[in-house]
């Protein structure tokens, strides 16, 4: 009976340490693929939105046509 008890546990250490090396290897896919995505995200303030394009275009056309003024033309108002 000792020996029974003694493979039964044996068997069970065994399968937590199967289950331990599964968690540790999907562990190190999940890193792998995190270090992927980091390396190709793309940087959201790369790209304008509609709204940030057309104030951009509204103020092209408002330098283009002199309605602007320079910064060291600017006062302050203090």
């Amino acid at each position: 009976m000792e020996r029974f008890i003694s493979i039964f546990e044996a068997i069970s250490n065994l399968a937590r340490i199967m289950n331990d090396v599964d968690i540790l290897v999907e562990l190190r896919e999940i890193k792998e693929e995190i270090a992927y995505i980091k390396e190709h995200m793309v940087d959201i303030d790369y790209f304008l939105t509609p709204k940030e394009e057309n104030l951009i275009e509204d103020a092209l056309k408002e330098h283009e046509r002199g309605e602007t003024v320079k910064m060291t033309d600017f006062k302050r108002d203090e």
